[in-house]
């Protein structure tokens, strides 16, 4: 989980999101292990925007990380402070990145963020903490 090879990435990010797959992980992992995983490989993919079998390119990744602020959204209150650390992970991503990582973090990710009109309350998800 914690290669820099995407294809290994990749796969393993396969193997955790697929129902079949997972099921088989025992003891079953916990969002706490998982985030950092998906925040690792979701970076990898949006800064290298690689294009090979298993590896994400960042317009694929940007889907799943939409689909995973919604998982916690849906799970309500107690799943906020995911929603926050993906958050702000989000936004050193996009400080500390290239204007075509930005442009794919805007276009890609938050337009269909503010899409869902229960996500618009993004912004003000965190807002006490400073990105």
């Amino acid at each position: 989980m914690r290669s820099d090879d995407e294809e290994v990435l990749g796969v393993t990010y396969s193997y955790l999101t697929e129902p079949d797959y997972a099921r088989r992980i025992q003891p079953p992992l916990e969002e706490a292990e998982i985030r950092p995983f998906l925040q690792h490989f979701m970076g990898r993919s949006f800064l290298g925007n690689p294009r090979r079998e298993w590896a994400y390119t960042r317009y694929a990744a940007r889907r799943d990380l939409v689909g995973s602020f919604f998982h916690y959204w849906n799970k309500g209150e107690s799943s906020n402070r995911d929603v926050v650390a993906l958050k702000k992970w989000l936004a050193h991503l996009y400080r500390s990145s290239d204007q075509s990582v930005r442009r794919a973090i805007v276009d890609a990710t938050l337009e269909h963020l503010f899409e869902n009109r229960r996500s618009r309350s993004f912004s003000r998800i965190g807002k006490e903490t400073h990105y």
